[in-house]
């Protein structure tokens, strides 16, 4: 049996089932048939942050949703595998009520190897109420580090020499990041998530890890 209700669907159903851990269950009236405690612990997420830029220009807009450029990096050359995503976009990405720059773009970063974890834990024995979700995001402070180097890469990215982004290579108007500091990036979760169902591991990953 394949069960695939997502990071979070998937433990919630199997802990409404029975299988998990007794004493969670027994909370909340649920007799458990098998017992796994592992189901709904080890939740991954990824932290999600970016930078605002201003451009002299207006930018031409990308196809693919304003995001045509992914670059997957290592923060320092000793590392086997890439540990920072950088998400170029061609708008300025804030939360509302949020105002960016009128023509600007946003470098979006965010660590991958992740030391930080969560759970889904249940708060009712009734299938229409959702589980309680603790995303655990940055409990562990080498997350933190994690981060602030992908900032720091972020920022560098930008300030790299080249053609600023969105301007011909004749203008002398380069980028420079927004001056108005109610305007930063949206932080929060990527949605590369994955949670842990007992003796396996469940994920969701609609982007990229």
């Amino acid at each position: 049996m394949v069960l695939a209700a997502g990071a979070i669907g998937s433990p919630h159903l199997l802990m409404l089932s029975g299988i998990g851990d007794p004493a969670a269950q027994g909370a909340v009236g649920i007799n458990t048939r098998v017992k796994l405690p592992a189901v709904g612990q080890n939740l991954q997420d990824h932290p999600l942050s970016g930078v605002v830029f201003e451009s002299g220009k207006p930018l031409p807009e990308g196809p693919n949703n304003h995001g045509d450029v992914i670059a997957a990096l290592r923060s320092t050359p000793d590392l086997a595998a890439p540990d920072v995503l950088l998400m170029f976009l061609d708008i300025p990405f804030v939360r509302p009520p949020l105002i960016g720059p009128a023509d600007g773009y946003t470098i979006v970063f965010s660590y991958l190897r992740l030391y930080s974890r969560g759970s889904v834990s249940l708060v009712s024995a009734e299938r229409a109420v959702a589980p309680s979700v603790d995303p655990g995001l940055l409990d562990d402070p080498r997350d933190v580090d994690g981060m602030l180097a992908a900032l720091r890469i972020a920022r560098e990215a930008e300030a790299l020499p080249g053609r600023p982004i969105g301007t011909p290579s004749s203008s002398g108007s380069a980028p420079k990041p927004s001056s108005t500091p109610s305007a930063p990036a949206p932080s929060g979760p990527l949605w590369t998530v994955s949670c842990g169902c007992g003796a396996s591991m469940v994920s969701a990953s609609p982007t990229p890890p």
